[in-house]
């Protein structure tokens, strides 16, 4: 097993960000601050790395939230943003993960950055709010520094833009239409994918069966199960499609995280317990309980991770923890925080 490589997978993660070795997360005992799970391990301690900081002003209390932060692999460098709250900064700074110095290395007009850096060759992209509505789509090289816009069609204004093994794709304020880019960044070229997408990567998306009867109260709506669409071949197939309403957690790729919700007097409450489906052979895996309310499942270098949120006297708190194979199949196993 290597010691880090990129997601194949839009897994839209907010919770988790892999790095070599460890895994970023946000801690909430103290206030959302930035913390990371060794992988080798199972431990996590504050995203710090100066024994005698107080953690008022360090990157870990600074960045605060794993949304806001993006890594490349090429020069082993933390990328992120700084703005109160969940929200984004008009600033991009750079960690040196060796020397752990930060520096602003991009400014923007004064409007907000979106979430999220996607890593693209030797280049990050992030994008910037418009005034006027939509995003620019910004190119960062990370060996030169240099920041440059991505070029829309004419006429056209960024929406998304996402890149999944090493391929890059765009959506545009006017449709809901997939583009995907050449590896110049120049040619876009329309994707016929029918399904309306929850997951996919670069050979297949994952959408959403609805159940005849809306069922309110329901985080998702009444979701029942889902299908799928193979880019290369044009085949369409229903994955899955249950019984009773559900929540998708998670796509590795292969298969696809979920929890049912269960009938409870007068409304629905979620269960614990986590199944997978594949998507090639529709087989179901009931695999086990994770307590409280989960959040994100996520694969990274085969491993299975998770988040949930947990309440302690009244207060929410987000654990993180990993599926482990034993004799009788899975168990959840959440990570030991070390706070200082």
């Amino acid at each position: 097993m290597e010691l880090y490589e990129l997601s194949s997978v839009n897994t839209y993660s907010r919770e988790m960000l892999n790095l070599p070795g460890m895994l970023l997360i946000t801690d909430q005992r103290r206030g959302a601050t930035l913390y990371y799970i060794n992988k080798a391990t199972g431990k996590g301690h504050i995203f710090c790395f100066d024994p005698l900081c107080n953690h008022k002003n360090c990157p870990a209390s600074q960045i605060m939230l794993v949304r806001k932060c993006g890594y490349h692999p090429k020069d082993n460098a933390l990328y992120y943003s700084i703005g109160k709250a969940t929200r984004m900064g008009t600033e991009v700074y750079r960690l040196d993960l060796e020397t752990f110095e930060s520096k602003v290395v991009w400014k923007s007009d004064g409007n907000l950055l979106m979430h999220g850096f996607e890593v693209f060759g030797d280049y990050l992209v992030f994008m910037v709010a418009r005034t006027e509505g939509g995003y620019d789509a910004m190119l960062l090289n990370v060996t030169t520094g240099d920041v440059i816009p991505i070029q829309p069609p004419s006429g056209k204004v960024f929406q998304s833009f996402t890149v999944i093994n090493g391929k890059a794709y765009a959506t545009f304020t006017d449709s809901s239409a997939y583009y995907r880019l050449d590896a110049s960044l120049s040619y876009y070229n329309e994707v016929d994918v029918p399904v309306r997408g929850t997951y996919f990567d670069d050979n297949v998306r994952i959408g959403k069966l609805m159940g005849e009867q809306e069922i309110r109260g329901l985080a998702y709506g009444n979701i029942v199960g889902f299908e799928a669409y193979e880019m290369q071949s044009g085949k369409r197939w229903q994955v899955y499609k249950g019984e009773v309403p559900l929540y998708h957690k998670g796509f590795d790729g292969e298969y696809v995280y979920y929890t049912e919700y269960e009938k409870k007097g007068e409304s629905y409450v979620e269960n614990p317990m986590l199944y997978r489906v594949s998507v090639w052979t529709g087989e179901v895996e009931e695999l086990c309980e994770i307590t409280g309310y989960l959040m994100e499942v996520v694969e990274f270098e085969d491993t299975v991770y998770y988040c949930h949120k947990v309440y302690v006297d009244s207060s929410p708190q987000f654990c993180y923890g990993k599926l482990v194979k034993t004799e009788d199949g899975f168990v959840a196993e959440d990570f030991e925080i070390e706070y200082p």
